[in-house]
């Protein structure tokens, strides 16, 4: 910001750490670079640095405590050097999925202290505004990366204000989450209240999906991780919003929804991969000629089709919406042969009717015998 810097260690449930230092971009260039129109030495580069390194030394020390596997930076200040980098070392706008690069940034750094004020603003992607602010702004991003060893910033658009906003809808909804879900988790249930759609048979079909999940990686039959195993449970609490608009064909207005709501906590691969998945829970398969498939990348293709067919099976072992399948695990019993094990607590004729409509195209899909066995508690 213009006269602090927040600094957030945290996941998706709750922050571990939190601290506001007195470093911002117009506070720094009051400081150091008040009245001055010509260009930076690498000396006066250098005091800035040094300045922000030392009113910053205990956040610094006290985030070097934490395992950290992804940094993000919101604000105008780093949304206008990541503009600027990808327009000037890459020729383009910067997408969504960009990341800013420290070795880009350095780059840019040098590139703005070279020129005098009057040519900053000319520089592709500046906001001419921000042209007298822009490079102390850059000295504290440059020495907080640097220090913490960060290789990357993921570039947020969000800010303090969608940060109030989601506060405030949390504070005074109706609706109680419990303190273990997390954001990501808050943000699909949210979507799927809006699109009216049954809670508990949602809930049900992630929880066999969870289940379907672990004991097939248990028997070899994937490897797929924790991060893939999230989206399946994200996508099967999804798969039916599509309703909201029309039964008929809903897994593709399921596809849609999910494409176009937003959902904040994800990024475009996330989304992407999980509308996917709501679009192949039933009928075709995944396909390449399909668009929204053709559109991910090999590892996510490779993902979508295997999920997608835990999903399918998920949906039809709750295809009564009454919750009556308590267990649900895949082993591999043979090379050629995979058996599906059941309990259920009720009698369950239209699961059984649905697993056995699907039998012949679960076997293609996996490229094994598919069989399932039922215990029914008494």
């Amino acid at each position: 910001g213009g006269g602090s810097t927040e600094l957030i260690v945290g996941n998706g449930t709750h922050y571990h750490y939190l601290d506001s230092v007195k470093l911002g971009a117009i506070r720094l260039t009051t400081i150091f670079l008040k009245n001055k129109t010509g260009s930076i030495s690498s000396e006066s580069y250098q005091l800035i640095q040094n300045y922000v390194k030392h009113h910053a030394i205990r956040s610094i020390q006290k985030i070097k405590e934490f395992p950290r596997e992804l940094a993000f930076g919101s604000s105008g200040t780093i949304e206008n050097l990541a503009n600027i980098t990808y327009r000037t070392l890459y020729k383009r706008k910067i997408q969504k999925e960009d990341f800013l690069e420290y070795s880009d940034l350095k780059k840019t750094i040098d590139l703005l202290c070279s020129l005098s004020l009057a040519e900053r603003r000319q520089v592709p992607g500046i906001n001419p505004e921000r042209a007298d602010i822009i490079i102390c702004g850059a000295a504290i991003i440059d020495t907080l990366m640097q220090e913490l060893k960060i290789s990357r910033l993921q570039v947020s658009e969000r800010s303090l204000r969608d940060g109030l906003l989601i506060d405030y809808l949390n504070r005074t909804s109706n609706e109680q989450f419990s303190e273990r879900i997390s954001f990501r988790e808050k943000r699909i249930i949210q979507l799927g209240r809006a699109c009216g759609f049954d809670e508990n048979h949602a809930q049900q079909v992630k929880k066999i999906c969870g289940e379907l999940f672990e004991t097939a990686k248990a028997s070899g039959l994937h490897h797929f991780n924790d991060f893939d195993k999230e989206l399946l449970k994200y996508a099967a609490l999804l798969h039916d919003i599509g309703a909201f608009l029309t039964y008929s064909d809903h897994h593709i207005h399921s596809h849609y929804l999910i494409c176009n709501a937003d959902l904040l906590g994800f990024n475009q691969t996330e989304i992407d991969m999980m509308a996917c998945l709501a679009l192949y829970h039933r009928k075709a398969y995944p396909r390449k000629k399909h668009l929204p498939y053709a559109s991910l990348n090999r590892a996510s293709q490779q993902a979508v089709f295997f999920l997608s067919t835990l999903l399918r099976i998920g949906e039809t072992l709750d295809r009564s919406h009454q919750g009556i399948i308590e267990k649900a695990q895949l082993s591999l019993v043979a090379a050629d042969k995979i058996l599906l094990k059941l309990t259920a607590s009720a009698d369950c004729q239209l699961e059984i009717w649905g697993l056995k409509n699907q039998q012949a195209s679960l076997a293609t899909a996996f490229g094994k015998n598919f069989e399932f066995q039922l215990t029914q508690n008494t």
